[in-house]
């Protein structure tokens, strides 16, 4: 598991970025803030789609598109 600081490393989003994604619902970490106040941790695999998210931006697919295949992929 990997905190936000180390996440924003790997894929070169800022924290803003990751917030925004996990609040609209199209990635979240596996552990978020909750009363407790826990850091967000992400697993191998969330950092994997981040950057995949990413490489798809680069290529200007939207992140419409982005979001339409990921719940696709959810649903299966």
């Amino acid at each position: 598991m990997f905190q936000i600081s180390k996440v924003e490393k790997v894929t070169g989003l800022t924290r803003r970025q990751l917030q925004y994604w996990s609040n609209t619902g199209l990635i979240e970490p596996e552990t978020c803030s909750g009363e407790e106040r826990k850091p967000n941790l992400w697993s191998f695999q969330s950092l994997v789609a981040l950057r995949t998210i990413c490489k798809l931006l680069d290529q200007k697919v939207s992140l419409q598109k982005i979001r339409k295949v990921l719940n696709y992929a959810r649903m299966n």
